[in-house]
């Protein structure tokens, strides 16, 4: 659970508690059975809402529905990136790292293939299992950074990460306290003021064509001076689904209570999501990163320099071989030409990266070998 600091802004951290999705969820803060009512029960109150969102200006045209496997191998690497961290909570507090230290390492973590997180896990600090992360496949996480794992287009998802939360919503500062039972929508978009956000842009980090099917926030529930029973609750899914049938966030009159995982969004309205609670209480949502489909792109291909040499009466044959592909290109063919007296060459062998020529000519001649190289750019 977070508190509210002195200035009213919550330092958000990805958390791998319950979240609420297709999929499942468990509770948070409270055992199952000191829940005032189930989230399901207060399904007839949908069409009883707030302001629509469809007046605020989007980021993108519609939204990329994801599918249930998606979401919960999301989930299960966003948790195990969380866990992750979190092993290193006391080291980092030890070496006075800045509060988005946990934040960020998810975030690295996230831009990798689960398979690397075991290199980041066996580091005995903080400080450098945040160097360890930092130097996986997927790089340094900063802005505009784009991961390069393609995954599996049936069931992966690929993360792109904010450099720094953006708050969306809170409704302290715009739109009003949001009323027990009465579902109140949203929309993750940059166009955020009117909702109490901050007016940053919650897809600063993402390169690609596609569209987030889902992100992944913290939601703070703010009950202070409320008179909520303990055991009330928050629930949040995406506009126009099914009421989930577990709660995101737990909380009581007089608390400030927080959780962090994964938000589906609607294609109608566009990245739009709905919070529904169980008693009054203000609502804060941070997005910490977005969630889209990976997809092939068009191959990136460029070709190596030659290698050359210079054959002539005196020196009849000989070889040359194609430079090495940059890092993270792979070679698809070979290739070979020549400067001069070409007409007089022969080329006698042509293998993996190299030619072998004989010149029969009177002057002389300047064969040379290159390479195509290629990479699957993804997203």
């Amino acid at each position: 659970m977070k508190s509210l600091n002195a200035i009213g802004f919550f330092v958000p951290a990805l958390l791998a508690g319950a979240i609420s999705t297709a999929v499942g969820a468990a509770d948070v803060g409270m055992d199952a059975s000191a829940r005032a009512a189930q989230p399901s029960a207060m399904t007839a109150q949908l069409a009883t809402t707030a302001a629509q969102p469809s007046a605020m200006a989007k980021a993108r045209e519609t939204s990329d529905g994801i599918t249930p496997a998606q979401l919960a191998r999301a989930q299960s690497k966003l948790a195990h990136a969380t866990q992750i961290a979190d092993q290193f909570a006391q080291s980092a507090t030890e070496a006075g790292l800045p509060a988005r230290w946990h934040t960020e390492l998810v975030n690295a973590l996230m831009a990798n293939p689960e398979s690397s997180f075991a290199q980041v896990q066996a580091k005995g600090n903080a400080s450098d299992a945040m160097l360890a992360a930092n130097s996986l496949g997927g790089g340094t996480v900063a802005p505009g950074v784009q991961p390069g794992v393609l995954g599996d287009v049936t069931d992966d998802l690929t993360y792109i990460p904010l450099a720094s939360p953006c708050r969306i919503v809170d409704t302290r500062v715009a739109g009003g306290i949001v009323v027990g039972t009465i579902a109140r929508n949203f929309v993750v978009t940059p166009s955020n003021t009117g909702q109490g956000g901050a007016g940053c842009n919650p897809w600063t980090g993402y390169l690609g064509q596609g569209l987030a099917g889902a992100v992944a926030v913290n939601i703070t529930v703010d009950a202070n001076g409320q008179t909520a029973v303990p055991g009330s609750y928050l629930t949040a899914f995406a506009t126009g689904g099914t009421v989930p049938a577990t709660s995101w966030v737990n909380f009581a009159g007089g608390q400030v209570a927080s959780n962090g995982g994964i938000l589906p969004l609607s294609t109608s309205p566009s990245f739009g999501f709905t919070v529904l609670t169980s008693a009054t209480t203000h609502v804060i949502v941070d997005v910490t990163g977005s969630f889209v489909r990976p997809e092939a792109t068009a191959l990136d291909c460029t070709t190596t320099a030659g290698g050359t040499l210079t054959l002539n009466t005196t020196t009849r044959n000989g070889n040359t071989s194609a430079p090495s592909c940059p890092a993270g290109y792979t070679r698809v063919s070979t290739h070979h030409g020549a400067n001069g007296d070409f007409a007089n060459m022969y080329v006698q062998v042509a293998g993996d990266g190299y030619a072998f020529f004989y010149y029969g000519g009177s002057t002389s001649v300047s064969p040379f070998v290159y390479a195509k190289c290629c990479r699957v750019p993804g997203r």
